[in-house]
């Protein structure tokens, strides 16, 4: 029997169903995803992983280039709103986040104090 790593979660206890409806019913968190990928290594299923996280090809191609754009694909199914328009907003965000205008950033700064 495989033993587990301290916090690390079996797979067979992972909730059944597709990791993004699992994730819009608040069933399993963000950083869950990494499981259900390694599961569906383990389980080789007959669905390409895209279908089987429950994701667009586009969902899935922007996850696999930023894994951290997986809030945005939730955000947008929770909304009912185009994944390009609140991924684009989301990039937007994080490009503004990390300014170099050190004007700015002293501002953030000054703020956050």
């Amino acid at each position: 029997m495989d033993r587990l790593s301290p916090g690390e979660k079996s797979m067979s206890k992972l909730p059944t169903g597709k990791y993004l409806d699992l994730a819009l019913a608040g069933k399993v968190l963000m950083r869950e995803i990494d499981e259900y990928v390694a599961q569906w290594h383990r389980l080789k299923p007959n669905l390409p992983l895209h279908e089987y996280l429950g994701m667009t090809w586009d969902e899935y191609a922007a996850w696999v280039d930023d894994p951290d754009i997986i809030s945005a694909i939730i955000t947008a199914r929770r909304l009912g709103k185009p994944f390009a328009d609140v991924a684009a907003a989301a990039t937007e965000q994080r490009i503004s986040a990390r300014s170099s205008n050190i004007e700015d950033i002293a501002i953030a700064m000054k703020w956050a104090k």
